[in-house]
């Protein structure tokens, strides 16, 4: 008898009917980085929790999180050196002035009012980020696609409760996708795209799990470093997408592919 791998044996989100498991943070103060400040981090580690959001507003930032010297010279070696540092492996460290270094406090998807409460009362400033100081207007505009994505991650959410079909959750998973790419909210993807596929592999589509595993792994390299765990899950997945943990666990059928 022959044994099938299992891939992904962690739970996904979408196992969670909450829709909270599908939310995560965004890069959100402006801490300033001097000459030559080395950021000093093990990629495995650091790079995980404090530059894994990098990508949004400072796109030149996701050479901060590649994890070897031959991807980062695909990308912008001018502002990121991959060094060997004594007794750590190795680690990232700036090679010349950045303005701003970000992370996360909060849920970035409320709107900027109920942010600025809430770092005010829990962390005692007032947020003065690219997506906070934007006039009243484009806040407003900004506000409303916010509150469109967390709306659209709770309905993605309740396939895990059969309230929606693959197909449904597909769309909207591409609709977020494109409401993210209006807003400039390109966080979170690989994690969206690994999701999908867990979708796909659910429903025994293989060229679709194929196609958002192979999408995942990009978005999560340049979130998590491209030898993260993450990344070395979404190409064994391409490889294998019947060792998927969810595999054949719905009906059968064909669901979108990121292009279709």
């Amino acid at each position: 008898m022959t044994t099938r791998h299992r891939i992904s044996q962690r739970k996904t989100p979408l196992e969670n009917s909450e829709p909270e498991a599908l939310e995560r943070p965004r890069v959100h103060s402006t801490p300033k980085v001097p000459t030559l400040l080395a950021i000093m981090v093990l990629i495995s580690v650091a790079c995980y929790f404090a530059l894994r959001e990098l990508p949004y507003g400072f796109v030149q930032r996701q050479s901060a999180i590649q994890a070897t010297e031959d991807d980062l010279e695909a990308r912008d070696a001018s502002i990121f050196s991959v060094q060997g540092i004594p007794g750590k492996g190795k680690g990232i460290i700036a090679v010349r002035d950045i303005k701003e270094l970000l992370t996360t406090y909060t849920d970035t998807k409320r709107p900027r009012d109920q942010r600025r409460a809430y770092l005010l009362h829990q962390y005692s400033f007032h947020c003065s980020c690219d997506v906070c100081s934007l006039p009243d207007e484009k806040s407003k505009e900004s506000d409303r696609r916010l509150m469109s994505m967390s709306e659209l991650h709770a309905q993605f959410a309740s396939w895990g409760g059969g309230t929606i079909d693959g197909v449904q959750a597909i769309e909207i998973v591409k609709r977020i996708w494109e409401v993210g790419s209006e807003e400039g909210y390109l966080s979170e993807r690989g994690r969206l795209a690994a999701d999908a596929a867990w979708v796909a592999a659910a429903h025994s589509d293989a060229a679709s799990t194929n196609a958002w595993a192979k999408l995942a792994e990009e978005w999560f390299g340049y979130e998590v470093g491209v030898d993260s765990e993450q990344v070395l899950e979404m190409r064994m997945l391409q490889t294998q997408p019947e060792g998927h943990l969810a595999w054949a666990s719905r009906q059968a059928i064909r669901v979108p592919t990121p292009d279709a």
